[in-house]
């Protein structure tokens, strides 16, 4: 599994990239965030909004200087609604 963490400061978004390839399909949850799905309903990215605010900066560069397993398997354990 390749996994990218990307953040863009000057729009405060964090965005996790689960794989290659685009996403086919999009949903927006209730709490600012965006998840993309692969054609076969697999979560592929993760974009979140306003996630310095959230302080979610800080809890992904500490659990990425943890062990990137622990990120994965965080990555791994969030529900897919299917779409």
């Amino acid at each position: 599994m390749d996994l990218v963490l990307k953040y863009y400061p000057d729009v405060d978004i964090l965005v996790v990239e689960l794989g290659r390839g685009g996403a086919a399909d999009e949903e927006w949850l209730d709490n600012d965030a965006v998840v993309g799905y692969s054609e076969n309903g697999k979560i592929v990215r993760i974009e979140i909004l306003y996630a310095s605010k959230r302080g979610l900066i800080n809890v992904v560069k500490e659990l990425a200087r943890a062990r990137r397993d622990i990120v994965e398997h965080i990555l791994r354990t969030i529900p897919t609604t299917g779409t």
